[in-house]
């Protein structure tokens, strides 16, 4: 278990995540896995835990705008850049996160509000958080039949001039296809360095870590791999016994390896 000494707020670490993303724009892989790394001690599902928060609060974000929009006096463009991720992080627990209690994403979010200065704003974050927690299946979304692209866009978060964009080309059926496959979860692929290391004692190191990997049919030293938090920590590709490997790449390559 993490120590007192070590204890982290792991909803303010995600909460920084999304404030820098917000000043500096830069990647939110790059932003979530410098974290990560800096927290590299904390347990596995706390970790996870940051990931999960993280990265779901960037790809929801329109949709907890929309509702976030639907409950607060302040539409969410117009809120202090804190208070607005931090509703937002709150309401994708809320609405995503079943195992964790409405109560605690309150009071946690009225709490983290009042450390970083916004303590006369404590009311105002609780009492739209406790009215969505309460009132989010009340939530009117766009009309899928009358606007499929409105609708597409905050069920789905995606940009609305990009479905725009679409339209011209696809049909609504399968543009919507399009962002159901957006939202499976992504597998990692990975090619093993045979310089380096042979295969047999590269899926050793993997399974050593905790980590499974499986060959990929018909490409050689290509593995599908999961069980990992972040791909910073695995030991084997932070040593160099390994590298991502994109897997329309790999089949497009004489005996499926892409050397880097």
């Amino acid at each position: 278990m993490t120590t007192d000494k070590m204890r982290v707020n792991l909803r303010a670490v995600v909460l920084d995540i999304l404030l820098e993303l917000e000043k500096t724009g830069s990647f939110s892989h790059v932003v979530i896995g410098d974290a990560l790394a800096k927290y590299q001690y904390l347990e596995k599902k706390e970790r996870s835990f940051i990931m999960r928060l993280a990265q779901g609060t960037i790809e929801k974000k329109l949709e907890l705008d929309y509702i976030i929009n639907w409950f607060a006096k302040t539409p969410a463009d117009r809120q202090k850049p804190l208070i607005r991720s931090l509703l937002e992080m709150s309401v994708y627990q809320l609405k995503y996160m079943d195992k964790v209690p409405a109560s605690a994403v309150c009071n946690e979010a009225v709490k983290l509000a009042a450390k970083r200065g916004f303590g006369t704003l404590k009311g105002y974050v609780n009492g739209v958080l406790r009215s969505i927690a309460r009132d989010m299946d009340k939530v009117a979304y766009p009309s899928k039949s009358l606007d499929p692209a409105k609708w597409m866009s905050v069920y789905y978060s995606m940009p609305l001039w990009i479905l725009q964009l679409w339209q011209e080309t696809y049909s609504d059926e399968k543009i919507e296809q399009m962002l159901k496959g957006f939202e499976r979860e992504k597998t990692t692929y990975v090619c093993c360095n045979t310089r380096k290391i042979s295969p047999e004692a590269f899926e050793e190191h993997l399974l050593k870590d905790g980590i499974s990997a499986a060959l990929v049919p018909g490409l050689e030293n290509v593995y599908e791999i999961s069980g990992y938090d972040y791909l910073g920590g695995v030991q084997a590709f932070a040593d160099g016994e390994c590298w991502v490997q994109d897997i329309g790449s790999a089949m497009a390559g004489e005996g499926g390896i892409i050397r880097p």
